[in-house]
């Protein structure tokens, strides 16, 4: 046999092997399989080599080591005939226990991820002609990862998916989650009728004017860059990890008005405040604490306007804080400063509601990019804000998983995004009209504006008229 000839057999046969793996890279080649000859294959070699994928006569492939066996999963996942089947094994109730949603939400979220990506949510014929993976397949192993924060490869045995697969989809599932209602339900700014409900809830705890309470919640993670890990450590810490700051706003019901995950160099309360977004439409006039909805604080008789948020003690003594007053010697303070304290741990109990339904944000981030730590936050900020309505809506525990249930709530919340986003623009426009003035005068409503809502002698005045107000109604809030 012709020298050539042998060694043109034995690469066919080392081919043949590793036949799986070639068609891999063939497809990748736009190539068809059912057009493939011995010339073709051929060909494919050569160009394999010149593309340097192939070395010592060994395919060097991209996620599968060469030689190892590729398990033979069961077609479907055990999880969807034990939850969601026909004849469900477990009760809708431990479905929302150990995928952190109800089941009526997750219907909705596989009609809109299929109408939103159909390219991704469908499910789909592979090259060997055997069936991909169900959305919700991919929908459950996502919302696994976000219950329990548990690896990728751990899910394995329930979902019937591979590492990679599990982590492709939970990608997807995140981004188009975020990009669907991220409008309604992710940094939307309430209406003022939606502001004047959340200020008479709290004035039936004694705090008339206040619109939430603002805090921040640490995030840690674990393989953050030697690069950037000196931008976000934080020495009051006793570990070593880089932790990444989150500011949030919650009203009465725990619904999260704000979230803010802070970037490179935020890493205390000062410093995200500094560059919130949120403090920043307010500094700027594009969102407005101060309308013209006056309040007032019995038994003083000043007519306020400006509204604002229940705080710890690390930040500044401006009229949008009311804060405990440390080291308080009169009785009054001491009931004034346990009163403030008792409200406020209304935000503290969103984190902890936050990290329980979600436990990946609880553990430590093992991702190597700050944006997917972000994008994971968001996702859950989202699930947790959508639920919150549904509570609302007292259609939390209707468990008969007809998605119409949740459609409601969300054209709701949408036409309240729409007229948020509306007053948003009026604020825009009032702003640039004002900008049309003389220098003088922008200068001049700049300062004003920033003296009004950092004036330390209007914080001082709002602390004894509450504390006096608490006080008189001791009998009323203790």
């Amino acid at each position: 046999m012709d020298p050539a000839t042998n060694t043109y057999t034995k690469q066919l046969k080392a081919l043949h092997k590793r036949r799986r793996y070639l068609l891999y890279q063939l497809f990748a080649l736009h190539i068809r399989i059912n057009l493939l000859h011995v010339s073709t294959f051929k060909t494919c070699v050569d160009i394999l080599f010149q593309l340097d994928l192939m070395k010592t006569k060994k395919l060097v492939c991209a996620g599968r080591a060469v030689g190892s066996k590729n398990l033979k999963r069961r077609r479907t996942s055990t999880w969807i005939t034990d939850y969601i089947g026909d004849s469900p094994i477990y009760p809708p109730a431990l479905f929302r226990r150990r995928f952190a949603i109800p089941i009526t939400l997750f219907h909705r979220l596989l009609r809109d991820l299929r109408e939103f990506n159909p390219e991704f949510w469908t499910q789909r014929r592979k090259g060997f002609g055997t069936m991909g993976h169900t959305p919700e397949q991919r929908i459950l192993s996502s919302l696994k990862l976000l219950s329990y924060g548990c690896s990728n490869d751990s899910l394995d045995d329930g979902s019937s998916m591979s590492e990679e697969s599990v982590r492709i989809s939970f990608q997807y599932f995140c981004n188009d989650v975020i990009s669907m209602y991220k409008s309604e339900f992710l940094n939307r700014r309430p209406t003022r009728e939606e502001l004047s409900t959340i200020s008479s809830t709290y004035s039936t705890v004694g705090f008339p004017g206040c619109i939430g309470a603002v805090d921040c919640m640490k995030l840690y993670w674990k393989n953050c860059p030697l690069a950037n890990k000196g931008q976000l450590l934080n020495t009051k810490e006793s570990s070593n990890l880089a932790t990444v700051v989150c500011e949030a706003w919650k009203d009465h019901d725990l619904y999260c008005w704000n979230w803010y995950p802070g970037r490179a160099g935020t890493n205390n309360d000062l410093t995200v405040l500094y560059s919130s977004p949120l403090f920043n439409d307010i500094f700027n006039g594009l969102f407005k604490v101060d309308n013209n909805d006056v309040f007032l604080i019995p038994p003083s008789t000043i007519q306020r306007t400006i509204k604002y948020f229940l705080t710890d003690g690390i930040y500044p003594d401006w009229p949008l804080f009311v804060k405990p007053i440390h080291n308080a010697v009169t009785d009054i303070a001491k009931f004034m400063s346990a009163r403030q304290e008792a409200t406020r741990k209304d935000i503290e109990r969103l984190f902890g509601v936050l990290q329980s339904r979600f436990r990946i944000l609880r553990l430590e981030f093992e991702h190597w990019s700050l944006d997917n730590i972000i994008m994971i936050s968001n996702t859950c900020v989202i699930l947790h804000n959508i639920i919150v309505r549904m509570q609302q809506h007292g259609d939390f525990y209707n468990e008969c998983g007809d998605v119409d249930v949740v459609t409601e709530l969300l054209d709701e919340e949408h036409l309240q995004s729409l007229k948020s986003k509306q007053e948003f623009e009026n604020n825009i426009i009032s702003v640039h009209n004002e900008m049309q003035k003389n220098i003088e005068d922008i200068i001049d409503d700049i300062v004003l504006n920033e003296v009004r809502l950092t004036d330390s002698s209007q914080h001082d005045s709002l602390m004894n008229d509450l504390a006096q107000h608490l006080w008189n109604n001791k009998q009323l809030f203790n």
